[in-house]
């Protein structure tokens, strides 16, 4: 081999084994962080043109005055139920 493959070579597993020590990292002392359960009641809304990201959705804002109008609604609208375990049980 020459110099320059063998250099090639030495970086491409340096960079293979630092990604799977990051990994390992990541993985690690799970039950030692904070965590937030998602488990419980979601609103939802079907999005079919796209358009939440544009009109920002995600901020739920309400009607001030007379000209304000929003074309969604999170009222009345699909409810899921977000469980962690397959089974609510669990």
């Amino acid at each position: 081999m020459k110099t320059g493959e063998k250099l090639s070579l030495c970086l491409l597993l340096l960079i293979a084994f630092a990604g799977s020590v990051a990994a390992q990292e990541l993985i690690t002392n799970v039950y030692g962080r904070n965590i937030h359960s998602l488990n419980g009641k979601w609103n939802a809304i079907i999005d079919l043109y796209d358009q939440g990201q544009r009109m920002k959705i995600y901020e739920n804002r309400q009607p001030e005055g007379n000209i304000d109008f929003y074309e969604y609604a999170f009222e009345g609208g699909l409810r899921c139920l977000l469980y962690t375990s397959p089974s609510p049980r669990d």
